[in-house]
């Protein structure tokens, strides 16, 4: 059933990311005007995460469409915008305050070089040995560190699918590059 579900929310994103005309799906905004295709299409995956059909989300469906429209927030993260955007305290948050809150998301994200750069600083940082790769307990202290814990297995798992040459190890700078093209 999950599955199913899974799925078909999958299937309902990419039919919105095909309608959308050829640009990038993570506009930059000027000003607070919103071009009527992508105000469309926060709507729709607003609705299309509002399981409940109550005209609301809460936190586990925040996670759920902030991760569809491409950000990758940590469950900490989730905590912190529903505080920050829930602006009736109804511990939900409504379309509009939904699509304020993605509005200045947008306007806040880096540029793809900008981007790159920060990355590659980030995994320097965990990579101890300095060598240009992170192993599994190099992944897993960066993992703890944002908040978030994998299992041993969960470890192994992330480093075999981003392990492109299967030599048990991340190239990071690979992997940057990987992950800017999704």
């Amino acid at each position: 059933m999950i599955g199913s579900r899974s799925q078909q929310i999958t299937t309902e994103v990419e039919q919105l990311l095909a309608s959308l005309p050829e640009q990038n799906v993570v506009a930059k905004h000027t000003n607070s005007r919103v071009d009527a295709a992508f105000e469309k299409y926060y709507r729709e995956c607003f609705d299309i995460f509002d399981e409940d059909k109550s005209g609301n989300i809460d936190s586990r469906e925040l996670g759920n469409v902030l991760r569809a429209l491409g950000f990758n927030p940590t469950e900490q993260n989730v905590k912190e915008y529903l505080t920050k955007i829930d602006t009736d305290k109804s511990n939900t948050i409504e379309y509009e305050e939904f699509r304020n809150f993605i509005i200045n998301l947008e306007q806040k994200k880096p540029e793809p070089d900008q981007l790159r750069s920060d990355l590659l600083a980030a995994f320097k940082l965990f990579d101890l040995d300095g060598n240009g790769f992170l192993s599994s307990d190099e992944l897993k202290n960066i993992v703890k560190t944002m908040g978030e814990s994998l299992t041993e297995d969960d470890c192994k798992n992330l480093v075999q699918e981003a392990d492109s040459d299967n030599d048990g190890h991340v190239d990071y700078a690979e992997f940057v590059e990987r992950m800017l093209k999704l």
